[in-house]
């Protein structure tokens, strides 16, 4: 199941939310995905590790909306901490 990485957070494709796939390329998009992370969950995240961040920690002009889904812009970074409800 795809679950935000957050642990505070942990909000699922299954609650509603849209959840995204941390890219791989390019590598410094990829590395403040990281850094947002363990900031987050104070823990280490590998570099090749696969790991996702819910719709909510990203600011509002990051997502483009359509009918039946989200989209992350290309260069999207997540910023913004919040805690499950």
């Amino acid at each position: 199941m795809k679950r935000c990485c957050v642990l505070s957070c942990r909000r699922t494709k299954n609650k509603g939310y849209s959840v995204f796939r941390a890219p791989q390329k390019p590598s410094y998009i990829r590395q403040k995905w990281i850094d947002f992370a363990e900031h987050e969950n104070s823990i280490h995240i590998e570099k090749n590790q696969q790991f996702f961040v819910c719709e909510l920690h990203f600011e509002a002009k990051d997502l483009l909306h359509f009918p039946h889904r989200k989209q992350l812009m290309k260069e999207a970074i997540p910023v913004v901490s919040v805690r499950q409800d």
